[in-house]
């Protein structure tokens, strides 16, 4: 009888060439993507390059920051910043991360919890190192726990958002932070997955740092064919963004934009991929899929272990596709 181990392997290369030659046919007709295996947990909520060829990674449901090579296989160390913080057991919900001179944004959510209750452990802001090796250590440098008041008192919010989805859930509509980036100002741009304008555009909203705090300098809305925001990025002429439906499932796709510019698509990406988070290399971005609701193993689904229960060495993983620059326009 062949074992567990040989099966499960057998059924993953099986599942991975038909979903890479997916992920190849609607990226380019050149095969340009790649797909990796990320083991321990079920997703990268956040990711970031740290190092040479080393990745950050955020997993939504644990308050712990994860190091993996950059070419997938088993986390190499689990930095936890639950203490750092100075908070509770109820989880942070990092969804984004950008890359600032002096260190590592992370951002929480900001919404409600899938029950619809308050949250205030994910109406955070923090600003960490980066470690880069299983001898490294974590530490937090900053944190700014007021940006809902900042966002809801800007003087244009009324334009873009009601109050009245303050009391949403996020996957109905309320408020929900999925993307973070710095512009070339140094000013904090957050990407919303919801809410949506009335007109069904998504909204960023643009942050300056003041001797007193982050104040709101703008909104901006784009036009992402009715989808929000799950990450965004900077490329070398502006950004790139990850755009998904509000409620989850529907047709991901890649944008470019430019502060002050329309957003165009770059790519629809396969329905069998949950785009999470974005990191770009040299020649190549790689899209982090969440995939927390995936059958694993036995009918187990990953979100349904409970985070402090879920070992690092269990078969569940998270997938990355490669998508070289060259098969986007300008990218």
């Amino acid at each position: 009888m062949r074992s567990y181990k040989a099966i499960f392997t057998t059924i993953v290369a099986l599942v991975l060439s038909g979903f890479i030659s997916a992920c190849d046919n609607s990226t380019s007709k050149n095969r340009t993507a790649e797909t990796l295996i990320f083991y321990g947990i079920c997703d990268g909520s956040a990711a970031v390059l740290v190092g040479d060829q080393s990745l950050l990674v955020a997993y939504d449901e644990r308050n712990s920051l994860f190091l993996y090579s950059a070419n997938g296989g088993r986390p190499l160390a689990e930095f936890s910043y639950q203490s750092l913080l100075d908070i509770d057991g109820d989880e942070v919900d990092v969804e984004a991360v950008a890359v600032a001179s002096d260190g590592l944004w992370w951002i929480g959510s900001h919404g409600l919890d899938g029950s619809g209750d308050n949250a205030p452990n994910r109406r955070v802001l923090f600003k960490t190192n980066a470690p880069d090796s299983a001898d490294s250590k974590l530490q937090v440098l900053e944190v700014v726990t007021d940006l809902m008041s900042v966002i809801v008192d800007a003087d244009n919010r009324k334009a873009f958002f009601s109050k009245k989805i303050l009391k949403k859930k996020p996957k109905k509509g309320g408020f929900n932070i999925e993307g973070l980036s710095i512009a070339a100002d140094g000013s904090l741009l957050l990407g919303l997955r919801s809410p949506l304008t009335r007109d069904d555009q998504a909204i960023i909203v643009q942050l300056t740092q003041e001797n007193a705090g982050f104040v709101v300098k703008e909104f901006f809305q784009l036009d992402l064919g009715g989808r929000g925001i799950r990450d965004i990025q900077p490329s070398r002429d502006g950004f790139v963004i990850i755009a998904g439906d509000v409620g989850g499932g529907g047709v991901f796709a890649l944008y470019h934009w430019q502060i002050g510019s329309k957003a165009r698509v770059l790519t629809h990406l396969d329905r069998r991929l949950n785009p999470e988070a974005l990191v770009r290399f040299a020649d190549h971005w790689l899209i982090i899929s969440d995939d927390g609701k995936t059958e694993r193993r036995e009918g187990v689904i990953c979100d349904d272990i409970a985070a402090d229960k879920l070992s690092l060495d269990k078969d569940v993983f998270f997938r990355a596709v490669k998508v070289k620059h060259d098969s986007l326009a300008r990218k």
